[in-house]
């Protein structure tokens, strides 16, 4: 989520466009240095829940971990923002357009 903001279609607008300027960054350094070793940076933020005999701390925990962990390396790898869970927002997905896809790939590994 942009700092200060609560907007969630704001957020998936946020992430996609940063998955596709990872995969632009990775075709500008390889194109400059093909033998480079190039690849996102990606920080893993540890999730527990808050009372671990919660089943809402639990199910915010997942939710966390699966939105903030996960769904960025999935969609590189893929190339769809796949949001997990139905009691999160129902089955929904964000897709990257088949053309932006070529690249994303390669940028996630």
């Amino acid at each position: 989520m942009p700092p200060g903001h609560r907007d969630f279609g704001m957020f998936l607008r946020v992430l996609r466009n940063t998955l596709l300027l990872y995969r632009d960054a990775y075709a500008i350094l390889k194109a400059a240095a093909p033998s480079s070793q190039v690849g996102p940076i990606h920080a893993m933020i540890p999730v527990f829940p808050a009372d671990p005999d919660s089943e809402e701390d639990q199910l915010l925990a997942r939710n966390f971990e699966a939105l903030f962990n996960d769904l960025p390396l999935r969609a590189l790898c893929d190339g769809v923002i796949a949001i997990p869970g139905e009691r999160l927002l129902g089955s929904t997905e964000f897709s990257i357009q088949r053309s932006d896809r070529r690249g994303l790939k390669p940028a996630a590994e």
